[in-house]
């Protein structure tokens, strides 16, 4: 159960920050929401930034630990490698609308 769990991890951690930024960019961008937001300097923008270095660092810490882990082979082990990049690229991919368009528009 553990080795399945490890395997899910990329996916998982993408699945989580894609939820987190998205959900941020709505609370940001919700006019009804703005006063749970409070009077920020910013518009929001580097919030959303910083939330996605901040999972973008995260995940590739956790893939290097997977990659670093060198265990018998298995089936497993592997699929835990390759679904650790494949989160790590996912949230480069899927992170880039909501960071680099226009937050509000």
């Amino acid at each position: 159960m553990i080795a399945f769990a490890r395997a899910m991890t990329g996916l998982i951690g993408w699945a989580v920050a894609f939820s987190v930024l998205y959900g941020l960019q709505g609370l940001v961008c919700s006019p009804r929401l703005a006063p749970l937001v409070g009077p920020l300097p910013y518009n929001g923008r580097e919030l959303i930034i910083g939330a996605w270095l901040l999972f973008l660092t995260i995940l590739a810490w956790a893939s290097w630990a997977i990659w670093r882990r060198q265990q018998n082979g298995t089936l497993l082990d592997w699929l835990a490698r390759i679904l650790a990049l494949t989160g790590l690229a996912s949230l480069l991919f899927t992170g880039f609308p909501v960071v680099f368009a226009t937050t509000c528009a």
